[in-house]
């Protein structure tokens, strides 16, 4: 028998948000998860250990049943504060801290672990050199991360936890420019997960996969897979084993508790439900491609009628078009009248100015004519104002000179005795 391995639980799990796992959350996600802490496990026996980035902390825990002391880094304080009271050991404990800057002395850890962390932020050489910085002389870095070719191909959403995913080749070039020896692991989550040393010179494993309902793919070493481990050192690491994670409470072999077969009746009935709602669904479905194929008909007939009265409003175009060439060479002799006119308008517009010219010139001597006569007609007038006191003044004398009274009297004595003679 190997050795039997507990599972650290929290009475509590934290929730599952997208962003770390927790232990509310299961499936390929855990089981990779736990496949990688399992492995590292065997590389921390006596050593003091540091798991960067170690979210809700049962993978630290993990790490602790067999090292001599281990330290769960994390940023998420709730997550630290979650830790430090679901997982208790002397040997164990969590801290808040960012992988960039870890908060740790110089050369203080035999192990560095640290699993799906540096594609989280983009400053990837400066946390290499704080793993650097707080590792011994001689000591270890397993560190993961995604394989951008398989985790995230062009058609895949991306995750929006994830900043700089990289390719295998980056990862690798990213740590040898920090570390002297790479030996890399490849990893790909089934009804498990395997790890399988990449490049080994022993023959490789043979894998069969299913394609699709109607294909197998046979291959030498793992295909296609989604993480790569990775394990760094200034000296020579031994060879890597092949690495196993069974998963047999999914596969059915183990017997299940009253609460799994209580589950196991749910999803049987959820099961029953969905197969009732996909046979209504088939139904209706079947209902509307009736409709849509008569509905089609329609369309067709309608599409018919759209191709005549397109056929009918070619015709016409071609007719406007015909049209508006005439329109066109009337437009020409139009635009010829024009520049005839304008050039009309412009010679008469041009000997309009000359005669402006002339009335101008005449209207300014008219007025110094006029200016000139009205200083005559003042002179004019003065004179004859003058002429005219001069005869009044004439007058008055006249009146009064001798001969005119004497002819006054004559003519008053002429008309009193002019019946008497």
């Amino acid at each position: 028998m190997g050795e039997i391995i507990v599972w650290p639980k929290p009475p509590t799990p934290l929730s599952f948000t997208g962003e770390r796992l927790t232990s509310a959350y299961g499936g390929q996600t855990e089981i990779e998860h736990l496949h990688r802490y399992l492995m590292a496990r065997e590389w921390c026996r006596g050593k003091d250990v540091l798991d960067v980035a170690s979210g809700e902390g049962y993978g630290t825990a993990l790490l602790a049943q067999v090292a001599r002391k281990a330290l769960g880094l994390e940023i998420a304080r709730d997550a630290v504060e979650h830790a430090n009271g679901a997982y208790k050991a002397d040997n164990l404990s969590f801290l808040v801290g960012d992988a960039r800057a870890l908060p740790c002395p110089d050369a203080c850890f035999d192990v560095v672990t640290s699993f799906e962390t540096i594609e989280h932020f983009a400053e990837q050489s400066l946390f290499l050199r704080e793993i650097r910085r707080v590792l011994r002389l001689g000591g270890l870095f397993i560190v993961s991360t995604p394989d951008r070719d398989n985790y995230s191909p062009a058609e895949s959403p991306a995750n929006p936890f994830h900043v700089k995913e990289l390719t295998g080749a980056e990862f690798d070039m990213l740590l040898r420019s920090s570390f002297g020896e790479v030996s890399v692991q490849l990893q790909r989550p089934m009804f498990g997960s395997v790890m399988f040393p990449n490049g080994a010179s022993e023959a490789p494993p043979s894998c069969f996969e299913r394609r699709g309902d109607g294909h197998f793919e046979g291959s030498s070493n793992l295909p296609r897979p989604q993480y790569i481990v990775a394990f760094a050192s200034d000296h020579p690491i031994p060879p890597l084993p092949h690495s196993v994670y069974i998963d047999t409470g999914r596969l059915g072999m183990l017997r299940p508790t009253e609460a799994e077969a209580q589950l196991q009746l749910l999803q049987n009935e959820v099961k029953n439900n969905k197969a009732r709602e996909l046979e209504s669904l088939r139904t209706e479905l079947s209902e509307e491609v009736k409709r849509l194929l008569a509905a089609n008909e329609m369309s067709e007939r309608a599409c018919a009628l759209a191709r005549q009265e397109l056929a009918s409003a070619r015709e016409e175009a071609k007719a406007l078009v015909s049209s508006n060439e005439m329109s066109e060479r009337a437009c020409a002799l139009a635009r010829q009248e024009l520049a005839s006119a304008r050039e009309l308008a412009r010679q008469e517009l041009a000997s309009a100015r000359e005669e402006v010219k002339a009335l101008v010139s005449a209207n300014e001597m008219a007025e110094r004519t006029c200016a000139l006569a009205h200083g005559q007609l003042a002179e004019c007038q003065k004179r004859v104002n003058d002429l005219s006191q001069e005869r009044e003044a004439l007058a008055t004398r006249l009146r009064r000179s001798l001969p005119v009274r004497i002819a006054r009297e004559l003519r008053r004595f002429g008309r009193r005795f002019s019946g008497k003679f």
